[in-house]
């Protein structure tokens, strides 16, 4: 999931600086904020796991990412759409870690990675 957000925005990240008239500098912070936001997710995510389970912190991510990805394509500004942006990194930064220990645990046992 990751990999294919950096590699939507990457495609889109052209044709949305030109909509904003954004220079060099504000390309790269268009897809910078996105892992800058993702940091902050990912460290809360295993605490806020820890202490109320892995189910409900994935599904309000999930929701964010939606409620935030419909905002952000309303931004009327640069620096909105960078805070949009920010947020829905924060949103995906929390749901991919408990996504892939609940994914670990629905897996057949065969099929798992063993780390030794």
């Amino acid at each position: 999931l990751a990999g294919s957000l950096t590699m939507l925005f990457s495609l889109v990240n052209d044709a949305i600086a030109d909509e904003f008239r954004a220079g060099s500098s504000e390309k790269g912070a268009l897809l910078s904020v996105l892992f800058v936001g993702k940091l902050f997710g990912n460290l809360l995510s295993g605490a806020l796991s820890d202490r109320v389970g892995r189910r409900l912190p994935f599904l309000v991510a999930v929701g964010g990412v939606a409620v935030t990805t419909v905002c952000s394509s309303a931004a009327g500004s640069l620096s909105s759409l960078l805070a949009w942006r920010a947020a829905i990194g924060f949103c995906f930064g929390v749901a991919v870690p408990p996504w892939n220990a609940i994914a670990g645990e629905m897996s057949p046992s065969w099929s798992r990675v063993e780390v030794a």
